[in-house]
């Protein structure tokens, strides 16, 4: 096992201002797979007291440190080969966020053997939490086919012990489509099921943006979910609506169609904002091709909020 350290210039720094202060101090949040911390920040904004991270890249569990100072940090492969630490004492709330690249149907280059492995991590993170002494807890992941079924077998398995739902991010407030299975404690998921939908567009989250619309990050002659896109032009949406999903590997661009004009980049500032985290959420030193990867494979905060916001329903949260 190796335990990530902060470097002496982040080590001296306050903890953020978006950490939220716990309305029960006793209720905290451990977050696997917890890449740049997307999952804890929605914990943290939820109320609950962020205290175990793990995730195998060290660079995104470096950004996670820096949001989340108080936590402890382990840079190890799930699954463990050693006992986690665990709280032993207080309610706790534990998340995972197993990769999704190796079972995502868009991911046409994954063989069979891989597809196998990344549900493998799937079945160990179910078995792991209903075997804990979690309080409550949570799975997030792409709702494919292959994903479905290894949780309608668990929910089988374990009534009135598991359950899922599949959501919509944009039904959450994150102005951006991009759908997710969301499996868990069956009052949380439940709740989640009848939460009010509220929906942003890109222009009400970023006040100064690179074109008047968005468009999946493509090449003029590439090609996205099967089709061809022939023009700059193809793809483009209105800021006045939400942006396609936030991807690791292509981010997102900023077009204004019929001008002439190349899409060009957005920056990792924006894709974090169309992701719903602050705005001072901090990057330190993450390359831009890794704050993109970082930003993509993040579990929306709003999104945990919301599905953690009842735990706290009698405190006014």
């Amino acid at each position: 096992m190796r335990q990530s350290k902060v470097s002496a210039y982040y080590a001296a720094r306050p903890a953020p201002a978006h950490v939220a202060r716990a309305p029960d101090e006793d209720y905290q949040f451990v977050d696997l797979f917890c890449g740049i911390g997307g999952a804890s920040q929605g914990a943290a904004q939820a109320g609950l007291r962020v205290v175990l991270a793990v995730d195998f890249d060290k660079f995104m569990l470096g950004v996670h440190e820096l949001n989340h100072p108080d936590a402890t940090h382990m840079n190890i492969e799930m699954p463990p080969q050693q006992p986690l630490p665990l709280p032993t004492t207080g309610k706790f709330h534990l998340h995972g966020s197993p990769p999704c690249n190796k079972v995502s149907r868009i991911n046409k280059a994954v063989t069979p053997e891989q597809r196998k492995q990344g549900l493998s991590l799937v079945r160990w993170y179910l078995k792991f939490a209903l075997a804990s002494d979690a309080t409550t807890f949570s799975m997030e992941q792409v709702p494919a086919d292959c994903v479905l079924k290894v949780v309608q077998k668990f929910k089988r398995k374990h009534k009135g012990r598991l359950d899922y739902t599949v959501i919509n991010c944009w039904d959450l407030g994150v102005p951006q489509t991009r759908k997710r299975l969301i499996a868990g404690t069956p009052a949380l998921i439940e709740k989640l099921r009848r939460r009010r939908t509220v929906r942003r567009s890109v222009a009400d989250v970023i006040a100064e943006p690179g074109g008047t619309h968005t468009r999946i990050e493509a090449t003029a002659s590439g090609t996205k979910a099967h089709r061809v896109i022939n023009s700059w032009d193809d793809f483009c949406r209105p800021i006045s609506r939400p942006a396609a999903t936030v991807t690791a590997r292509n981010g997102l661009r900023w077009a204004t169609p019929h001008c002439g004009i190349e899409p060009h980049k957005m920056g990792t500032r924006d894709l974090l904002t169309i992701q719903s985290f602050p705005s001072d959420y901090e990057l330190g030193k993450l390359s831009r091709a890794n704050g993109r990867k970082g930003a993509g494979n993040a579990l929306p905060p709003a999104a945990m909020r919301e599905l953690l916001r009842p735990l706290f329903a009698d405190q006014g949260s």
